[in-house]
């Protein structure tokens, strides 16, 4: 009764790009169908699951090799973090 009502919102960097999210791709589900448990749970604590904020391409490699591409990107998910706690 603790968590009835409370909203769940989570915030993923996944290191693979989005094309290895997909059905067809390297983990044959999209990560909306990963985070079905955690939907399940929240739903079962009478919690709100919030849309996620996801990003990809967040691997180490990425962030060696275009450093400033990586930090660019890594703004703009903190700024739609920051627009989705704001939208609760």
């Amino acid at each position: 009764a603790k968590l009835s009502g409370k909203t769940v919102l989570l915030s993923i960097t996944a290191g693979a790009p989005e094309a290895a999210y997909q059905r067809g791709g390297f983990t044959g589900h999209t990560v909306f169908e990963l985070l079905t448990p955690l939907a399940v749970t929240a739903k079962a604590c009478s919690m709100i699951f919030a849309e996620p904020v996801v990003s990809y391409g967040y691997s180490v490699p990425a962030a060696q090799n275009d450093k400033e591409n990586y930090l660019a990107n890594a703004r703009k998910h903190a700024q739609a973090l920051s627009a989705q706690l704001k939208a609760l």
